[in-house]
């Protein structure tokens, strides 16, 4: 098996995403997170590539990679909707803080819906913080009721967030980042997502790992765009998608073991927000 960095398999996605117009709103969203958090910017592009490592070793097949891709590259989008102090912030958050922060899979999932190229990201971008034993957020889903490309994402996730540096902490090495996963399998994490990172050479992880953080960060896509006038595009994709105000507007997914009863477990009205 290739031990190669896997950046090949992001170059692979990248020449099918939509032409015309989808490429100016796919454009459009991921220069407007970068000017707002750099960070989130960057982590997504690098959980981007891990995701679709995972990809290839579960045997998506090319619709499910590109929609694992673009779900991944824009999983945090919602968090354009989160103001700048809470996002920010350097301590704790308070409890509704907290309860607006997590919101944004909510905020994420209205953004994409309604853009037919974006229906598979929208579901990363709304489960992406469920966990396998029904105690995440924002509906409480479990097991397989989690879209299949959100639980790998929630690995590449977790493992890009434990070995990367942070200003108050040195990245994880793989071998305590593993442990950790194993830890979770069965709690927050599908045992055979896991299964599939173990099957991967570690060596594979480490040089990928490596070639992610050296990489330095590249220029966004709209380099000279109105930033306003993105933000707008955004804000009035989110807005068309709610005609009045209402909860948030966001349905669970519906599945056997899911009700269209259950709401989420921290929502406000996005109207309201929108509206900001």
């Amino acid at each position: 098996m290739s031990t190669q960095p896997i950046e090949r398999s992001a170059s692979r996605f990248t020449p099918r995403v939509p032409e015309g117009s989808p490429r100016l709103i796919l454009q459009t969203l991921v220069t407007t997170l970068q000017p707002r958090d750099a960070e989130t910017y960057e982590h997504s592009k690098r959980v981007t590539r891990l995701s679709l490592r995972l990809a290839r070793e579960l045997s998506l097949d090319r619709v499910e990679m590109e929609s694992l891709a673009l779900g991944a590259l824009l999983h945090d989008i919602g968090k354009i909707r989160v103001p700048d102090a809470i996002l920010h912030k350097p301590g704790k958050l308070t409890p509704e803080q907290w309860s607006r922060m997590r919101n944004h899979p909510l905020y994420g999932q209205k953004i994409l819906s309604g853009i037919e190229f974006l229906e598979g990201a929208s579901r990363v971008a709304a489960q992406h913080h469920e966990k396998w034993d029904g105690s995440g957020y924002p509906w409480g889903l479990a097991g397989k009721e989690i879209d299949r490309n959100a639980r790998i994402f929630a690995v590449a996730d977790a493992y890009d967030a434990m070995t990367s540096d942070r200003v108050y902490r040195a990245g994880l090495t793989y071998e305590a980042a593993a442990a950790e996963l194993n830890r979770e399998v069965g709690i927050h994490f599908d045992p055979k997502v896991v299964e599939a990172f173990c099957s991967i050479p570690q060596q594979e992880w480490e040089a990928t790992t490596k070639a992610l953080a050296s990489s330095s960060p590249a220029q966004p896509h709209g380099q000279g765009w109105d930033i306003n006038a993105s933000k707008a595009l955004v804000y009035s994709l989110a807005i068309a998608a709610v005609p009045q105000p209402e909860r948030c507007g966001v349905k669970p997914p519906q599945t056997t073991a899911l009700t269209s009863q259950r709401t989420p477990k921290s929502c406000f009205t996005f109207w309201h927000f929108a509206q900001k």
